[in-house]
């Protein structure tokens, strides 16, 4: 009895959290920080009135330079009296002292490590204290109560823990001095975490040496952004590593890949055109190696200058005989023996290139490629990789004129290739290479926050990248991203997308045919311009008819963004003139201004885009038809009935944005249709849907064979809240632990059950069977 009283109460408690986040603003003085101090460190945390502090306790460990753990051993003169929020710790052969005061809403803290023995020490682990918060932080890593924690060298060392109500934002001061800070102790989701600070890896504090540093945890209102409560540490973290990329083109780039890898064609061993036929070893076959070679320039050289891009890369022009992640040699050096079939004719290759004002690229690795020992190529690292890359660079400046430098792996390994622990290398070492290449953009695989000071890192749309993050541009306003938009949805993060372009993001098509996502990429890049001309003639007044009609597009694109929201005549006049507009990208913005309007008399035409793919916009049409909603719903009806799968999947998109009863019957038929795409859609429209029927059908799809509609549809009994599915969604954490094996359907299910009951359990299921079999969550 008393340990069901116990969850009750967390339960209690976390609903509290939760409820904070909608509770009016607090008076000024309880809104604020409260800091007790004693004489061993804090007494109390209070913010917005909640205590954070669950254990006052302060801990020391260390370890040598072997990474084992030392015995620390208290002096006879330890803990000597310290003022109010002093703690000094004396041992054998090392000294602590934390000092920590109050300057508002932050608690400052400095750490100094004093080594007074006579061997050096590896690593020294503080723990000041030890927090609570009134719920847990957002954020995967919170979920998975994995150490949520910053190693700033490279990085500004900024961690935040938002709970909704309120965050703390914990920063390392002090730029220039390598530490780990942040939180740790939340393994199992346990819901309490200790303040860590803990010496870099692999460093050593030697004897009579003493390392300080200083840090600050910094409370503020949830609404608050990371980057105005840490402006000044992105700031000072600009000051040290500062911007000096020189890249102002920012068109797209295309992506060339001309191998298929490994393939072990004995004519073809490099696997040039994915062709097993080609002949690449006699006279021959070489000549018609070059005739298609040259063919592949022409076509490339069309779709890119179709695109308006800036330029080509060319990932593997030293083939790719090896296997993975061998494949890619990225060394242009030992073509002329890794693929003498290239060699003879890549000066002419890149020259087409060059010569129709396309810049050209190639891909290197940090590594060295050395023959192996059974054949064939491998890697090995190298002492001085920034000198290794810069070789590689020069070599390809000098014999094609690359500009364009694509780093792939950019990671150097403890035991050499592949081997042991790893660690990206040093935003010195970027800064450094970029510093003897100032003409050259180089996009690195991996990204650290000190590269967008001197490149711009990779990443892959298919991987969930958008755009640059808000904290990059706090410290580089500059900065950009390469972006691979050639897999992924283009389309529906259309918004994300366009704001990255706008501001200097730059996307990589495939540039050897026309791919449909390269018009894509195209048209978001014209409306990118469209939005950066749109001040120089919003200048232009008048009705809204008369500049519909004027003969520059950016002036017909400009007006419709002033109208934040069309009113009836002017919404009736807009889907007049739609069907006439010729130029995309302002058609796009009148359909977005007409689903902004609600008006009903834009259903038809709308749905008629729906139903016509050829003219690209029937996915932004079908979003404008759910922005509408209910006047909209039985022409969604009528389109969720065509023969075309992509219509019904344009149609559920839309009804997925609203809840209208009307539609209840069809989503529900939908929902067991025979292709998973249009089940994932129907379960995302029934979420939206309060009625027993929605329920019954979400549960039963919990046992759905594609797993991604077992996803699909735990998100949206989350949405529902319907504790009828409490059960269920418990048995659908444990089957993802015991059966499937999988962490996206255990962790979509947790989330649901949090939604649903208020508890954060996150995706244990242990807990969550616990907490089933002792009624709190009835």
């Amino acid at each position: 009895m008393a340990r069901h009283r116990v969850h009750e109460i967390a339960a209690k408690v976390v609903l509290l959290g939760a409820a904070l986040a909608c509770a009016p603003p607090r008076s000024a003085h309880s809104a604020g920080l409260e800091v007790a101090f004693g004489q061993e460190g804090l007494r109390s945390l209070r913010y917005q009135g909640a205590e954070l502090l669950a254990d006052p306790a302060f801990h020391v460990s260390a370890t040598g330079t072997d990474g084992k753990a030392i015995q620390l051993r208290p002096r006879d003169e330890a803990n000597p009296s310290t003022p109010p929020g002093t703690v000094r710790r004396v041992y054998e052969g090392l000294t602590v002292t934390c000092t920590m005061t109050q300057e508002r809403n932050t608690l400052r803290i400095a750490v100094a490590f004093r080594n007074t023995g006579n061997a050096p020490l590896g690593q020294v682990r503080c723990v000041p204290a030890t927090l609570r918060f009134p719920a847990r932080p957002k954020g995967g890593r919170w979920i998975w109560g994995y150490r949520v924690a910053t190693e700033n060298d490279g990085e500004p060392g900024i961690v935040e823990a938002d709970w909704l109500a309120a965050k703390v934002v914990a920063c390392v001061d002090e730029i220039e001095k390598p530490v780990t800070f942040g939180f740790e102790g939340n393994y199992g989701n346990s819901d309490v975490n200790a303040i860590l600070i803990e010496t870099p890896k692999r460093s050593v504090i030697k004897p009579l040496e003493e390392r300080a540093w200083r840090f600050s945890l910094r409370f503020a209102d949830s609404r608050t952004p990371v980057t105005e409560v840490a402006r000044d540490i992105y700031a000072q973290f600009a000051r040290a590593y500062p911007f000096t990329l020189n890249w102002p083109d920012r068109r797209p780039i295309g992506a060339l890949f001309m191998c298929t890898s490994a393939t072990g064609w004995r004519t073809n061993p490099r696997g040039w055109f994915n062709d097993p036929q080609l002949d690449v070893l006699s006279a021959t076959g070489r000549k018609t190696f070059r005739e298609r070679l040259m063919e592949y320039a022409e076509r490339c050289i069309r779709e890119m200058k179709e695109v308006g891009a800036q330029g080509m890369i060319l990932w593997d022009v030293e083939g790719q005989e090896m296997p993975h992640a061998v494949s890619y040699l990225g060394d242009p050096r030992v073509l002329p023996r890794a693929a003498p079939e290239m060699d003879e004719f890549a000066d002419e290759f890149f020259r087409r290139f060059r010569d129709s004002g396309l810049r050209t690229g190639v891909c290197i690795r940090p590594s060295r490629v050395v023959p192996g020992e059974k054949g064939g190529w491998k890697h090995v690292q190298v002492d001085d990789h920034v000198a290794e890359m810069s070789d590689k660079i020069a070599y390809a400046k000098k014999r094609w004129g690359c500009t364009i430098i694509y780093m792939d792996t950019n990671v150097r390994w403890e035991k050499g290739m592949w081997q042991g622990d790893s660690w990206l290398l040093p935003s010195r070492d970027l800064h450094e290479l970029c510093r003897r290449h100032p003409d050259v953009l180089v996009f690195p695989e991996f990204g650290r926050f000190g590269y967008w000071g001197c490149c711009m890192p990779y990443g892959e749309l298919r991987g969930g990248w958008t755009r640059t993050g808000d904290d990059v541009r706090a410290a580089y306003p500059k900065a950009g991203t390469v972006i691979a938009a050639q897999d992924g949805d283009y389309l529906g993060n259309w918004e994300a997308l366009l704001a990255g372009v706008s501001r200097g993001d730059i996307h990589l098509f495939r540039g050897w045919f026309a791919d449909p996502r390269n018009q894509e990429v195209k048209r978001l890049y014209r409306e990118a311009e469209m939005l950066r001309s749109a001040a120089s003639v919003s200048a232009r007044t008048g009705p809204l008819e008369t500049l519909l009609s004027d003969g520059d597009p950016a002036v017909r694109y400009a007006c419709l963004g002033r109208a934040r929201r069309l009113e009836p005549a002017q919404a009736a006049l807009v889907a007049r003139r739609l069907e006439s507009e010729q130029d995309w990208v302002v058609q796009k913005k009148m359909i977005e201004a007409l689903g902004e309007s609600g008006a009903p008399e834009a259903v038809p035409v709308l749905a008629g885009f729906v139903r016509d793919a050829s003219r690209g916009l029937d996915s932004f049409a079908a979003v404008a038809l759910g922005r509408i909603g209910r006047p909209a719903t039985q022409a969604l009806l009528e389109l969720s009935a065509a023969a075309d799968q992509r219509i019904v999947e344009r149609a559920l998109l839309a009804l997925a944005q609203y809840d209208d009863p009307a539609a209840l019957d069809r989503l529900l038929e939908l929902s067991a249709h025979a292709r998973p795409e249009l089940r994932s859609l129907a379960a995302r429209a029934l979420g939206l849907r309060k009625a027993p029927d929605a329920t019954s059908r979400l549960v039963a799809m919990l046992g759905d064979q594609d797993r991604r509609i077992v996803v699909e549809a735990c998100r949206a009994l989350g949405r529902l809240k319907d504790r009828a599915a409490v059960k269920p969604l418990v048995e659908t954490v444990e089957r993802a632990v015991t059966v499937l094996k999988d962490n996206d359907v255990r962790l979509a299910a947790g989330e649901a059950l949090e939604a649903i009951t208020g508890l954060q359990h996150g995706p244990f299921e242990q807990r969550w069977r616990r907490a089933l079999a002792e009624g709190q969550l009835r």
